[in-house]
């Protein structure tokens, strides 16, 4: 029996992800995001040319094919009913579909009725949809009189107004009617369901993976929890965008390396892991840096290292050179003249080659004679080995393209969209999101992996990152696997920090790497835990063998417990947002007062519901002669976003601090303007607050010298001086501010510019509120 009960324990895995799926659906209706647009309009075009191309390339083609899913559900509801209508004719089944795509269409824009003014009296939602085929033509007989009147006409015109005029001419009817759907608010969320899903196997991946490489049930089952339990990874995977699905590919990745580890014939598990590889290409452009730890996987399998000690002086010349190029990167990063730095580097690299070549270096490159899976091969031939390299690098190409054919079929548009999305991160512009400079890009990069990543509790995320580096050390000996979980790390932060835009669902696809890491340095600090103990026998080594998992499932448990609260909180601001708002208010009441120390500044909105709700002033709220060095800003989120405030600052560690309830539907330090629909109170340093986003307090703008310097950087210089007598003079209207503008530049100018210019504006309190 002792062996079945070890077998069921792997069971525990499904209960992570099962709790994981239930707080993931529960908090899927979380209102909007700003690229799920794109997606979604790339299905609604396939659906109506009838090519399943989306002509849209900033990402490949996967996570389009997979928002095709949802429509599948609506082909359920385009069948024939027969009993609605009499006389029909021979095409009776295909107007009826069109009917009953017309009656849901009705159904979600019931202002469809007042804008053509329909007597629709007595009839029932159902005859409408009868309306559009029976007023058609198509049906014949006293029942399609009924429904044949000039308002349900007009109505039905309408409804074909809406219908896309450009489609192909062989396009089945079928896809035009299933493209209505696309958008509305059931579909998003059965996408986000599907997405959901699919991300969250990465939890079971990732446990097989662990099991295969320590065969240690504690540990597996802690890489899984770390990544199931991980709000980072939680409320990204709700997001229908492609990260947390290249995130799964990343992981089903690692789970077929460790197989190939484990297995007599590795060949196999390569290739699948290419094909995973490939897909994580096809689901997101930078899915491509799997191709480092695929190619050490095959690298150490075929022995190749053994195979190239034949050329060792080449070898070590090039690698040298290498070595030092990539030193001087790191070097040179945040200096103007960083490639002068990086060919000092392979320069000292290439002449130190030759002094390496004459040390016990050299043994390092002596051929192994280990036996490869079971034979007395001592190594691979050079033609096996093209072979296999030459078969992955297809699998890996072949599920690229199959995921993504425009590669084949329109590769100059892949390519433009490939070069605008690098523009786009290369040069932030005017950017809540951008960064000053690579430096700055990785430093808050590491924050972000450090003391983020794992946990909304500090202490536990900055904890479970060191324990990734004791991982490390723990896996010095088995080189291979170190480079496997480490080398991808930090490749990809250095190619990430090098552009100008921050967006930390980029780093998504390093979580399953981290986690793994995490694990395996867990399990090897309780090892030498109880090993001290043991030897100093000062107390039982028994009872720190227990007491460290039992402070591990603590710690889990305090990130399980946080993405339940997140959760519940989206759901219930659906149910009731009234309610919702009014606790908003009331704990923003207790915040303030348990802050005495503090003072506060309340924006108009804020300010207006603070005192509909009858709450009477506060001495800590106040203008700014009330104001403190260390005075803090109380804003709506939707405040953030509204009219010129997209350049709010994002990527700051613990800088928006969301009053309860919430709703905590993303982290708000990394996106602060992502879903303003669902309101939350948020309070910040006025310092930063009023500088970005200033119009929103009780303020007057003004122009100073530095201001204009910035203006110009962006602007004519003609233009921008032409603003110098503006300076100093302050403005309490932006209707005020604006015609001094345009009388100084034109009215044209000043709308082509006035996003630049409301940017640099500089706000000052008003000093009675």
């Amino acid at each position: 029996m002792r062996p079945f009960w070890i077998r069921l324990r792997h069971l525990c895995v499904l209960l992570i992800f099962v709790f994981a799926l239930i707080t993931g659906l529960r908090g899927i209706d979380y209102g909007g995001h700003p690229d799920e647009h794109v997606i979604f309009a790339g299905v609604k075009q396939m659906l109506n040319s009838g090519v399943f191309l989306p002509r849209w390339y900033g990402y490949p083609s996967l996570s389009f094919y997979v928002a095709l899913l949802p429509s599948l559900k609506y082909t359920s509801t385009l069948r024939l009913a027969p009993e609605l209508c009499f006389g029909s004719r021979p095409d009776s089944n295909d107007s009826l579909q069109e009917a009953l795509l017309f009656e849901g269409y009705v159904n979600k824009h019931p202002d469809l009725l007042a804008k053509v003014n329909a007597d629709t009296s007595g009839r029932s939602k159902s005859d409408i949809g009868k309306a559009h085929y029976c007023g058609s033509g198509r049906f014949e007989g006293r029942t399609a009189d009924i429904y044949d009147t000039p308002q349900l006409r007009q109505l039905k015109k309408a409804y074909q107004d809406h219908l896309p005029n450009i489609t192909s001419r062989g396009t089945p009817r079928l896809l035009h009617r299933l493209s209505t759907h696309v958008g509305f608010k059931d579909y998003i969320l059965n996408a986000r369901s599907i997405s959901l899903t699919i991300s969250l196997f990465s939890i079971f991946w990732v446990y097989l993976a662990v099991w295969n490489w320590r065969r240690s049930w504690a540990e597996s089952l802690l890489a899984a929890s770390l990544l199931g339990f991980s709000w980072e990874m939680a409320y990204h995977a709700r997001w229908f965008v492609p990260d947390s699905m290249m995130m799964q590919f990343a992981a089903l990745m690692l789970m077929f390396l460790s197989y190939a580890h484990r297995s007599s014939n590795p060949g196999v598990w390569l290739k699948c892991a290419a094909v995973a590889v490939g897909l994580a290409c096809g689901t997101k452009y930078t899915g491509g840096i799997l191709l480092v730890p695929l190619m050490i996987s095959v690298f150490s399998y075929l022995k190749t290292w053994s195979l190239l000690a034949k050329y060792k002086t080449i070898l070590l010349f090039v690698s040298s050179i290498l070595l030092g190029g990539a030193l001087g990167y790191i070097a040179g990063i945040g200096h103007k003249d960083q490639y002068m730095v990086v060919l000092a580097g392979c320069i000292i690299g290439g002449l130190l080659s030759k002094w390496l070549s004459q040390k016990k270096l050299e043994s390092w490159l002596r051929p192994s004679k280990t036996t490869i899976s079971g034979t007395n091969q001592l190594e691979f031939s050079p033609s096996v080995q093209i072979r296999l390299y030459v078969g992955i690098f297809f699998l890996v190409g072949l599920a690229f393209l199959i995921t993504t054919p425009a590669l084949m079929l329109e590769p100059v548009k892949v390519w433009e969209f490939v070069l605008y999305q690098n523009n786009t991160y290369s040069n932030a512009g005017i950017n809540g999101y951008g960064v000053l400079e690579q430096l700055d890009h990785l430093q808050r990069m590491i924050i972000y992996l450090s003391a983020v990543l794992f946990s909304t509790n500090t202490a536990i995320a900055i904890f479970f990152a060191v324990m990734s580096l004791i991982g490390l050390y723990c896996l010095r000996a088995e080189k291979a696997l170190v480079m496997i979980l480490a080398l991808v790390i930090v490749i990809y932060i250095l190619y990430i920090s090098r552009y100008q835009l921050m967006y930390v669902r980029n780093l998504q696809i390093l979580i399953p790497f981290l986690a793994i890491l995490s694990a395996i340095g867990c399990g090897y600090g309780q090892q030498r835990i109880v090993r001290l103990f043991s030897r100093q026998a000062i107390i039982p080594a028994q009872v720190y063998r227990y007491t460290c998992p039992v402070l591990l499932v603590v710690l889990v448990l305090v990130n399980g417990n946080w993405i339940y609260t997140a959760a519940a909180s989206i759901d219930q601001y659906n149910q009731n947002s009234g309610d919702f708002r009014s606790r908003q208010l009331d704990s923003l009441k207790s915040y303030i007062e348990s802050h005495p120390d503090k003072s506060f500044v309340l924006s108009k909105k804020v300010s207006e519901r603070w005192s509909a709700a009858g709450y009477p002033a506060d001495p800590q709220l106040g203008g700014e002669q009330n104001l403190d060095a260390g005075a803090f800003a109380v804003f709506s989120s939707s405040e953030a976003v509204s009219k010129h405030n997209w350049t709010i600052g994002a990527n700051r560690f613990k800088a928006y601090h969301i009053v309860s309830p919430g709703p905590y539907e993303m982290n708000s330090d990394y996106y602060p303007t992502v879903n303003p629909g669902k309101d939350r109170i948020v309070i910040a340093p006025v310092s930063k607050i009023l500088k970005e986003m200033g119009s929103i307090f009780p303020t007057t703008m003004s122009l100073d010298r530095t201001s204009v310097t910035q203006i110009g950087n962006h602007v004519p210089g003609f233009e921008a001086d032409a603003l110098e007598p503006l300076i100093d003079l302050e403005f309490e209207q932006e209707t005020e501010f604006f015609k001094a503008i345009s009388n100084r530049i034109g009215i044209d100018s000043a709308n082509a510019y006035w996003r630049v210019i409301w940017v640099f504006t500089r706000f000052s309190l008003i000093s009675e509120q």
